[in-house]
């Protein structure tokens, strides 16, 4: 009796932990908040990359540095944002089509490396 007791609280303290099969009020302001934050840095990165579309690409240039520093950053924070968070299952779909930003991260990062060729340190 009392391993079958030990069993089923074993259990149940397992599944405290799932995800409701809809989406609380807590699960939807979380997503929003996520995409929210999403939105704020591919908008940053948009920016960033239309002012280096605009101007001539000298990576000896200081202010195209910082641009294409910024460009890398909001680059790494997008494919993080998209990659790391924990969603209810109904929002996984929407964000493993953003996901496909791997791209995006890949050509940022050679960006990246070649600002450090042009002695420009960016994270």
């Amino acid at each position: 009796m009392k391993n079958i007791l030990i069993s089923f609280l074993f259990i149940f303290s397992c599944n405290v932990h799932a995800y409701a099969p809809e989406p609380t009020k807590q699960d939807l302001r979380e997503y929003l908040m996520l995409m929210k934050h999403f939105s704020f840095e591919f908008n940053a990165f948009i920016k960033s990359a239309e002012a280096l579309v605009q101007d001539e690409v000298n990576f000896d240039d200081p202010k195209t540095q910082i641009e294409l520093c910024n460009v890398v950053q909001s680059a790494k924070l997008i494919h993080h944002l998209v990659t790391n968070r924990k969603v209810h299952p109904k929002f996984a779909f929407d964000l493993e089509s953003k996901a496909k930003t791997t791209q995006l991260l890949e050509s940022s990062l050679g960006l990246r490396d070649q600002l450090r060729k042009h002695n420009h340190y960016c994270p």
